[in-house]
């Protein structure tokens, strides 16, 4: 595993201080709104802040510019400047009267646009079952099963089964046999990396290490505490620096994190991550497997925890992308707010929109976000449906980025999931319709400029014109289906 930047001893405690303050920091602007102008202007002027500025909005970013704040950070003003640059090159559409335009020859545009989706209830342990042969193969495509969880997910009863093919940990042609192999493999390697600290006295002495397994409890402590299985403290605390009682699945939850830190040593523990293990430990209801399932989680999401934030970076380009290759009105009004690079997303991204939607909610996303039936990328289409539902309230009712944040900022627990999957799907079929057509007009434009009647002809420059113009960039192109 790599990462642009990271430690390699996973107790280096300045990393760690540093990792954290980043995070907190990101988080919070993310909410920006319970701050004043003045106090924002406090937490920007922390050092942490400084290598997160590009992912600011200009309004914001403006505040450092006063009483020379940027002084002790002497990329930071040329920083900005390149990511701006880069942006504005990047987001260069054509408006949406001349695509229509170019594109009114395009058969991949004819008839209606899609506008809804086929949905069908979860599935119960009776027809998961069915779904595989007596030696325990899958008698059904892959595709096939993980379309039939993308549209109605799973119940809660045959979840800790599935979650562990959606996440890798069994292959999905695997037998029985050979998955009760790999449950035991997998536990005694969990159980052998967990050993490196839990059964060495003086790495669990290290300064260090009691630094690092703080934080970890102080997170634990701190993550859905309102769930049966962490709202208890029936014994005490074995960390003495916690003043609080615990339980034994919050004492399995710091373990698996410690674990982890000693795993991905590249990475290590960051902030956030309790938040993403909480509802695997639950599902798994075991501590090697929720070890694994973490790790296969991780392997998806570990580019956001990057310390110097490029995962998020470039997911939110993305989106923004996206928001305006989609929706060029709204996205000319995030301009106008100075909101366009759609920094209130980044909670949402972060950790898959854990603190949007509830316990049961959160469960369903996930489940139907690891199927990647339509696009790895799905995410981004949630993110953009819950944009575009609030279409409506953004263009005519918020007239300044606070009012935007603030507004977003309260759609927390209120957030209609089946809305949300089923607008999301209908926005992908739009975009991969657009990008389609925009596609085959381009080949058909390039087939044109080989024929002999155009090769001296004026018509040519035009043609190279029009094709230049229907230019995809290629954070777009990623978003389609492998």
């Amino acid at each position: 595993m790599t990462t642009a930047s990271a430690a390699a001893d996973p107790f280096d405690p300045f990393i760690s201080t540093i990792r954290d303050a980043q995070w907190t920091i990101l988080e919070r602007l993310s909410r920006i709104t319970q701050y004043s102008r003045d106090t924002a202007s406090q937490v920007l002027e922390h050092p942490m802040a400084r290598p997160v500025l590009p992912l600011l909005p200009p309004s914001l970013q403006q505040l450092l510019k006063k009483d020379n704040m940027l002084d002790d950070y002497e990329t930071a003003s040329q920083y900005l400047a390149q990511y701006g640059q880069a942006t504005a090159e990047d987001e260069h559409f054509l408006d949406d009267q001349e695509l229509q335009n170019l594109l009114a020859d395009i058969s991949e545009l004819q008839g209606p646009s899609p506008i809804h989706t086929r949905r069908r209830g979860p599935i119960a342990a009776e027809e998961w079952v069915s779904l595989f042969d007596q030696e325990g193969k899958l008698s059904i495509p892959i595709p096939q099963v993980k379309q039939m969880i993308f549209q109605g997910g799973l119940d809660n009863e045959v979840r800790a089964e599935a979650w562990k093919f959606l996440l890798g940990i069994y292959p999905w042609h695997s037998t029985f046999e050979e998955r009760d192999a790999i449950r035991q493999s997998q536990a005694e390697a969990y159980y052998r990396i967990k050993a490196v600290w839990f059964n060495d006295i003086s790495v669990q002495e290290s300064n260090e290490f009691q630094d690092e397994k703080h934080r970890i409890d102080k997170d634990v402590h701190r993550t859905d505490r309102n769930h049966e299985a962490f709202a208890n403290e029936d014994m005490p605390n074995p960390d003495p620096q916690m003043v609080v009682g615990t339980n034994s699945n919050m004492e399995a939850m710091k373990d698996i994190l410690v674990t982890y830190n000693f795993y991905n040593t590249e990475l290590g523990y960051v902030q956030g991550m309790s938040d993403l293990l909480a509802p695997l430990f639950v599902i798994m209801n075991d501590e090697a497997m929720s070890f694994w399932a973490f790790t296969r989680f991780m392997d998806r999401v570990q580019s956001n925890f990057y310390m110097d934030q490029s995962g998020m970076h470039a997911q939110l380009k993305t989106l923004n992308l996206l928001v305006q290759f989609m929706d060029p009105v709204l996205h000319k009004r995030f301009e106008d707010i100075d909101i366009s690079n759609l920094f209130f997303c980044f909670r949402w991204l972060l950790v898959w929109f854990k603190r949007e939607f509830d316990w049961e909610d959160i469960i369903r996303l996930w489940e139907n976000l690891w199927t990647d039936h339509l696009t790895k990328k799905m995410i981004l289409f949630i993110a953009l449906a819950v944009i575009d539902t609030h279409r409506e309230k953004i263009l005519n009712e918020l007239n300044q980025f606070d009012e935007v944040l603030r507004y977003i900022n309260d759609l927390t627990g209120n957030i209609d999931l089946n809305h949300t999957l089923e607008r999301a799907e209908v926005l992908y079929y739009q975009f991969e319709r657009k990008i389609r057509a925009m596609q085959r007009k381009t080949s058909l434009l390039k087939d044109r400029l080989e024929e002999r009647t155009v090769w001296n002809s004026p018509e040519r420059y035009k043609i190279q014109e029009d094709i230049e113009k229907l230019k995809i960039p290629d954070h777009l192109l990623e978003l389609l289906t492998l």
